[in-house]
């Protein structure tokens, strides 16, 4: 420091306005302001980090929307899809009220009711509940359907009533996703929702339930509408699906639109054995289906599957249980 010039320690720079400036002898000069200028620097890196993994996030969002989307087919106007967080839910008109076809998490409940309510559409004008599977996205609150509307008819196999009595997925016949990446996402899911325990709330079939018994089960005599019901099995032991006027599959999760950008190609993320998924789809095709109505995604052209089958191996598949 030179001689007789004073020193001020904590005065504003006038370049910076932070105190790190000495002023000395009526001229300011600034030193080197590290400490700022890379405190600005994180700032800016971190806003520059957070942008882009919105972008990417944006642009994930916008791949999956777009790959599922693909080969859509949009079903008559007759048939009324609810949409609940992971499952689609179909009602079927018939001539005194309507087919309902599975239910979703016990605690979309509330929400089943509000589409009930802006659709003009009474609990007790469902006459009749099929169930493709036993599995929590499925029953969760079919409960609470019997409780409201005690004239209801639950249509199910001989299997998925024993399951029903348990309360929770069945897991002794094995099992696991259909491969790694999916089952990433899927540890992902029940690290956000540890609520998530596969379980729902028992179901005892009463004497006014059709059990399903036969292969090839034709409910047209009872139901009024061209409806018949073949084991589908794969997914699950008891899985079923519903043909409706010869041409639409209510599948269940047999097949599915949902995380194909992930390898999925057409099957659900769950399966018991894909070799069997794969058996119970060229009984669809051997059929001539037209179009899939998935519980997961949206309705599509039976092709798909025709071109998606075998391409997941049951040696890739990730076990669960």
């Amino acid at each position: 420091m030179e001689s007789g010039r004073r020193a001020c320690l904590n005065s504003r720079c006038c370049d910076c306005h932070y105190t790190c400036g000495w002023r000395l002898g009526g001229y300011s000069w600034v030193l080197n302001h590290t400490r700022h200028k890379g405190e600005k620097m994180k700032r800016r890196i971190f806003s520059a980090v957070f942008i882009l993994i919105g972008l990417l996030v944006l642009a994930l969002i916008i791949h999956i929307k777009s790959s599922d989307n693909i080969n859509t087919i949009e079903l008559p106007e007759e048939i009324i899809v609810l949409k609940f967080e992971f499952t689609n839910v179909f009602l079927v008109p018939i001539n005194d009220g309507y087919v309902l076809i599975d239910n979703a998490y016990e605690k979309e409940y509330n929400l089943f009711l509000n589409y009930l309510k802006n659709k003009n559409i009474s609990i007790k004008d469902i006459k009749y509940i099929l169930l493709t599977h036993h599995h929590d996205d499925h029953v969760g609150f079919l409960n609470k359907i019997v409780a409201e509307n005690e004239s209801v008819r639950i249509v199910l196999a001989k299997e998925t009533a024993e399951l029903l009595r348990k309360g929770k997925n069945n897991m002794e016949n094995g099992g696991g996703i259909v491969n790694p990446t999916i089952y990433t996402l899927f540890r992902i899911k029940q690290m956000l929702t540890p609520s998530w325990n596969l379980t729902f709330p028992p179901y005892i079939i009463c004497e006014s339930d059709i059990i399903i018994v036969e292969d090839y089960f034709d409910l047209t005599s009872i139901l009024g509408i061209n409806l018949v019901a073949i084991h589908t099995l794969g997914h699950s032991s008891d899985s079923t699906t519903f043909i409706y006027n010869e041409k639409i599959a209510f599948c269940g999760d047999l097949a599915s639109n949902f995380l194909n950008w992930a390898g999925a190609n057409y099957s659900t993320l769950f399966n018991e054995d894909i070799n069997i998924v794969y058996e119970s789809w060229k009984k669809l095709i051997d059929i001539k289906i037209d179009t899939i109505a998935t519980a997961h995604g949206k309705s599509f052209h039976i092709k798909n599957l025709e071109n998606s089958i075998f391409k997941n191996s049951q040696s890739n598949i990730v076990k669960l249980f």
